[in-house]
């Protein structure tokens, strides 16, 4: 979730999770509703139930590797701490309404609300979306019931489309089309990808392993590739990956460093 960025523009930092196998001859699910049904459940039950969650972050991105640690406090906040050669170069923290960032770097920072995304990734983006792709979860404020959906099934992987998808919070947030990939034996999503409706921008997500926790399952390596202008493609492996443990997410501005406009 930190990408760096040319001299004079934002060190982006997102750090999403994700991975996932591609998909063989495919056959149509004939009892959709039922399947989808049990799959909606399943997806709901293996939600992480836990209050933190930290993990030291390794981040391939442009053939460079950097290093990263992140803490999150379920449903309130994220923070973000990323580097090479043991020299913090940038730091994120977000909350449900705002955006902090810092790169040392440049001496800049930006302070605001989620405005720091769309600039970024060409859409906007809410905390539930992101913790979600941390995760490996669906976006839990989407519509699923009345969008029009299609199954198919390869083996254990079970493909879901939906031409549109609506957030019920937020009538500004983008539509997307979306593939979600489930894994009905493992019960992990493998895949997630969603084009945002009206815009050539996307995302895809492969979640290619997990590493369980205390009964749940947290990404431990996982591929992105994401398209906002230009093609981007990150590479995030997890490790000492932790929940309930009590830690601080400090966030500081320095004196002397000037804000991102």
């Amino acid at each position: 979730m930190l990408v760096w960025i040319s001299k004079g523009r934002f060190c982006l930092g997102i750090i999403i999770v994700s991975m996932v196998l591609g998909l063989g001859s495919c056959k149509t699910v004939k009892d959709a509703g039922k399947v989808e049904r049990s799959v909606l459940r399943d997806i709901k039950e293996t939600d992480p139930v836990f209050k933190s969650y930290n993990a030291k972050l390794d981040i391939e991105y442009g053939g460079m590797t950097y290093s990263g640690t992140i803490r999150m406090m379920k449903d309130e906040a994220i923070w973000i701490s990323a580097g090479k050669f043991g020299f913090e170069g940038a730091r994120l923290l977000i909350t449900k309404d705002s955006v902090w960032f810092m790169n040392k770097l440049e001496r800049e920072y930006f302070a605001g609300d989620y405005d720091f995304f769309r600039r970024i990734l060409g859409f906007k983006v809410s905390y539930d979306m992101v913790e979600g792709l941390i995760l490996g979860k669906d976006f839990d404020a989407y519509d699923s019931s009345s969008s029009s959906y299609r199954f198919e099934e390869s083996g254990d992987i079970l493909r879901i489309s939906f031409d549109i998808r609506k957030d019920l919070n937020d009538e500004l947030a983008p539509k997307l089309k979306q593939d979600l990939f489930y894994n009905m034996a493992l019960k992990h999503i493998i895949r997630n990808y969603f084009e945002v409706i009206g815009s050539k921008n996307s995302l895809d997500i492969y979640y290619d392993s997990y590493f369980p926790i205390d009964g749940y399952s947290f990404p431990s390596y996982m591929r992105i590739n994401a398209f906002a202008g230009k093609s981007m493609k990150i590479v995030i492996k997890a490790k000492n990956q932790k929940i309930n443990d009590t830690f601080d997410m400090p966030f500081a501005i320095p004196k002397g460093y000037s804000l991102i406009k």
